[in-house]
């Protein structure tokens, strides 16, 4: 139960906050924006 937890933890962290939040070393975008900017 202790591992399900950690991974549904780190998928969470891992997989959507970082992706989703805004970075402020990519301007206060996402990374899944800043791509979409770049492309």
């Amino acid at each position: 139960k202790i591992q399900e937890a950690e991974e549904l933890l780190f998928d969470h962290i891992e997989v959507y906050y970082n992706r989703h939040r805004s970075h402020s070393s990519l301007d206060f975008v996402s990374p899944v924006q800043f791509e979409v900017n770049a492309a």
